[in-house]
C-alpha cells in the first residue's frame, strides 16, 4: 500500500503559518504593562460591535441589501469618512499604519537629537 503524505506540498506554507500563529497567540494575548485609559465618551463593546460583532451604527438601512449591499452595510461610514487627498483609500489598517509611522518617526527624531556615545545602540541608529 503506497504511503500518502500527511500534507500536500501546496498546504505546507499554510501549516507553517498556522503553527506560527498558534505560537505567537499567547504572547500577543498578554496585557500591556501600562495601558492608556479609555476616553470617557468611548462606546462600550456592546454599543460599538453589537450583539453579533458587527458595527451596525454604520449601516444604511434605507438602502436595499439586494440592490447595493455595500451601501447597505457601509453607507453611513462612507458618508462621514473622507479619503485624505494623499491616499487612494482609507480604513482601519491604513490608519494603524499611519500611526505606526508617526510613532517610529518620533522615536527616530528623538534618537537623532541625542548625543549618544559612539558604539551604543542609539548611535548605531
Amino acid at each position: 500500500m503506497p504511503k500518502t503524505p500527511l500534507l500536500s506540498p501546496a498546504s505546507v506554507p499554510f501549516a507553517i503559518l498556522a503553527a506560527a500563529l498558534a505560537i505567537a497567540a499567547p504572547v500577543s494575548a498578554q496585557a500591556p504593562t501600562a495601558a492608556a485609559p479609555a476616553p470617557a465618551t468611548a462606546p462600550t463593546a456592546q454599543e460599538s460591535w453589537g450583539a453579533f460583532g458587527v458595527q451596525t451604527q454604520w449601516m444604511d438601512r434605507a438602502a436595499k441589501p439586494g440592490d447595493d449591499f455595500d451601501r447597505y452595510v457601509n453607507g453611513k461610514w462612507n458618508d462621514v469618512t473622507p479619503i485624505p487627498g494623499d491616499k487612494t483609500r482609507i480604513g482601519a489598517f491604513m490608519t494603524l499604519r499611519d500611526l505606526s509611522e508617526e510613532r517610529l518617526h518620533a522615536i527616530l527624531d528623538e534618537l537623532a537629537a541625542k548625543a549618544a556615545p559612539a558604539g551604543s545602540p542609539e548611535a548605531r541608529v
